[in-house]
């Protein structure tokens, strides 16, 4: 059986292309320090339903544990970035661990 995984599922609404390429740029060294794992960056097409607009990107990040996702989370160096980043971005996130039956 595979490992299991954590798994971070983000749909990201670009505000400001400046500060999003500011954000990633901040971002990347604390994702190799914490061993995250960019499993999809994905640009949307469209999306079916109501109430909710087309997101920019759909981004699939992976963790060893809810843990490791967490801890990550938490980094002073992740919470500077992600604050810079919610000031060019709305994002929605759905965490889920893998395993099924």
């Amino acid at each position: 059986m595979a490992e299991d995984r954590y798994y971070a599922v983000r749909m990201i609404w670009v505000r400001d292309q400046e500060i999003w390429e500011k954000y990633q740029e901040m971002a990347k060294p604390i994702l190799g320090r914490h061993n995250v794992q960019v499993e999809h960056w994905l640009e949307t097409d469209k999306i079916v339903g109501e109430g909710v607009d087309k997101p920019d990107l759909i981004v699939v990040t992976s963790y060893p544990s809810a843990a490791a996702l967490a801890a990550f989370e938490s980094d002073p160096d992740f919470k500077k970035a992600s604050a810079l980043r919610d000031t060019g971005a709305k994002l929605v996130t759905v965490t889920a661990r893998s395993g099924l039956p």
